[in-house]
C-alpha cells in the first residue's frame, strides 16, 4: 500500500496546484509593477525588504517554471537516446537554486507578516506562493529530482 503522498493522484494535484500558483505570479507581478509605477508619487516608498521579497518569489516562480519546461523537453522520447546532456544538468541545477532561494522566501514571509509589508491580501497570496515553493521542493525531492541524483 502506498501512503497518500506517494500516490500519482496526489502528486499530480500537488504539481498542478504549484504550477498554477507559479504561473499566476507572472501577471500579479506585472500588475503590481504597473500599479506601483502609477502610484509612486502618492504613497511612501516600499521597504527594501518588501521589494526583495517580491523579486525573490517571482524569481523562484520563474525558476520552477523553467525547471518544469526544461524537464518536459528533456523527457521527450528523442532525448533519452542521448546520455545525460549538459542542458539537463543545468535544468536540475535550477531546482537546486530554487530550493536554496525558498529559504529566503520563508524568511521574507515571516518578515512580511511581522513588519506589515503590503496589504493583507497580498501577504496571504505571498504566503500561499511560499507554501507552493516549499511543496515544490518536497515534490522534487520525492521524485529524486532535487540535485544531480542519476
Amino acid at each position: 500500500r502506498l501512503n497518500l503522498y506517494e500516490t500519482p493522484g496526489f502528486n499530480m494535484a500537488l504539481l498542478l496546484g504549484c504550477l498554477l500558483i507559479f504561473l499566476s505570479m507572472l501577471p500579479v507581478a506585472l500588475i503590481r509593477f504597473i500599479r506601483n509605477r502609477r502610484l509612486s508619487g502618492d504613497r511612501k516608498p516600499a521597504s527594501p525588504n518588501a521589494h526583495v521579497g517580491q523579486l525573490l518569489i517571482l524569481g523562484i516562480s520563474v525558476l520552477n517554471l523553467l525547471f518544469v519546461a526544461g524537464f518536459m523537453l528533456w523527457a521527450m522520447p528523442l532525448s533519452v537516446l542521448h546520455p545525460i546532456a549538459l542542458v539537463f544538468k543545468i535544468v536540475l541545477g535550477l531546482g537546486v537554486l530554487s530550493a536554496v532561494l525558498t529559504v529566503g522566501a520563508l524568511v521574507h514571509t515571516v518578515l512580511a507578516w511581522k513588519d506589515g509589508y503590503w496589504s493583507v491580501s497580498f501577504r496571504t497570496y505571498y504566503t500561499l506562493a511560499t507554501i507552493a515553493t516549499v511543496a515544490f521542493v518536497w515534490f522534487l525531492n520525492q521524485w529524486n529530482l532535487l540535485g544531480w541524483r542519476y
